[in-house]
């Protein structure tokens, strides 16, 4: 197994720490027992190998680019658990993600910013339809509240909200560096026994009898009894199927730390912001026509979104994201003015998986015997708890029918 090359945050030296995760030209043999690949290693992949593992599997995921260089990477990173989902099972899931993120916190040292988070929408429509919502989420007993500008002010000093708004302030959201939660699934997959190899494209599976014998793969095949895919916007091409309906864009940007200036995650008419622990400074903004809200800023023009259409993870041209950067940037320091001396680390552009009912989709794959499928839109909220019922369901054998909503064979 050759070490693997060290790299900058974006090229994952963050996410490798000390761990030497292979590329490889000797694959290590995997002995009999529940042998599983898993396709993908962004935060759902790595959380499935992480708790497959704990729960004694032999596991190995490849990835064909490198670990949360795609969505998870390129993410908001907002632990969204209160933000209303239907139906109630996904709300549900989202929960027991919160949950899960809390006792993760401890058993792989996950670092969390618990701060809950203040939305608002500008426009009438929006905040009577916000105000429907939350009455839903107090009912199922969410701790979330409608507050005023005034007092959303009063709990961000350096945010100038309208004081005549209403908006939502959920106590139990949270935010985190998605790369980092990536880092920590995979040490301890490595560390429990698995392997991760990178690059490394997924081709075909070896099927004998109708059970798959191994995973063909670009550096030669892997035994394997059972294949996961965790794959993302991926996997309507790798299993020609047609699920993910589209896929949303948002361009991130990330600053260098600064002083803080919010402790909350805070979704805005025209971006959403949080802060990180060190200081940083993540700005997410949907790529959209639709104009800003808010302080008569036009969004992004048709013909931005033409040559956006091939779904590229960074802009095209340096004149296209200076364009988009400032019309952020001048929507967010009205609201926050010191963001006005504010230094970019980066600009990204994430793809995130949007399914025909924007619902996850997991479950055994019919089509390929011994496979199964994991996406979602909500990745960085619902890993944690995706991991564990998909080990569960994996080793034990029994179906959960918390993820009875969600199962592949409702679009295939």
């Amino acid at each position: 197994m050759r070490k693997c090359h060290r790299m900058d945050r974006r090229s994952f030296t963050k996410l490798l720490g000390s761990v030497a995760i292979a590329y490889n030209s000797g694959l290590k043999a995997l002995v009999s027992g529940d042998r599983i690949v898993v396709v993908g290693a962004g935060i759902v992949g790595s959380s499935i190998a992480y708790h497959l593992t704990k729960m004694g599997a032999e596991v190995t995921v490849i990835e064909r680019d490198r670990p949360a260089a795609h969505a998870s990477g390129r993410s908001f990173a907002w632990i969204n658990a209160s933000y209303p989902k239907k139906p109630y099972s996904y709300h549900h899931l989202s929960q027991l993600s919160l949950l899960a993120y809390h006792r993760l916190e401890t058993e792989i040292d996950i670092d969390v910013h618990w701060g809950g988070s203040l939305e608002w929408f500008a426009s009438q429509k929006n905040q009577k339809m916000l105000v429907q919502e939350i009455e839903i989420q107090q009912g199922y007993g969410v701790p979330i509240q409608m507050i005023s500008g005034e007092q959303a002010h009063e709990l961000e000093p350096n945010v100038k909200f309208d004081k005549e708004a209403s908006m939502a302030f959920s106590e139990s959201d949270g935010a985190v560096d998605a790369i980092e939660v990536v880092n920590k699934f995979l040490r301890k997959t490595i560390n429990l026994g698995g392997q991760v190899l990178y690059p490394v494209t997924y081709e075909n599976v070896k099927v004998k009898r109708e059970k798959i014998v191994a995973v063909k793969t670009s550096i030669g095949e892997i035994e394997a009894d059972r294949v996961v895919f965790a794959c993302g916007i991926d996997a309507d091409e790798l299993l020609k199927i047609d699920v993910l309906k589209t896929s949303k864009s948002e361009i991130i940007l990330r600053t260098q730390p600064m002083k803080k200036v919010i402790d909350r995650v805070i979704i805005m008419p025209s971006f959403n912001i949080h802060q990180e622990k060190d200081g940083t400074v993540i700005i997410g903004a949907a790529n959209t026509t639709e104009g800003a809200p808010v302080g008569g800023l036009s969004g992004a023009p048709i013909s931005h979104l033409e040559r956006l259409a091939s779904m590229p993870e960074s802009f095209p041209d340096a004149a296209l994201e200076k364009q988009h950067v400032e019309r952020i940037l001048a929507i967010a320091q009205q609201f926050i003015p010191q963001l006005k001396t504010v230094e970019l680390e980066e600009v990204v552009i994430g793809w995130i998986p949007s399914t025909h009912n924007g619902g996850p989709v997991v479950g055994h794959f019919k089509n390929i015997p011994g496979a199964y499928l994991a996406t979602t839109n909500s990745g960085v909220t619902l890993a944690p708890i995706i991991g564990e019922l998909v080990a569960m369901e994996l080793l034990d054998g029994i179906e959960t029918n918390l993820l009875a909503d969600f199962r592949p064979d409702r679009f295939i």
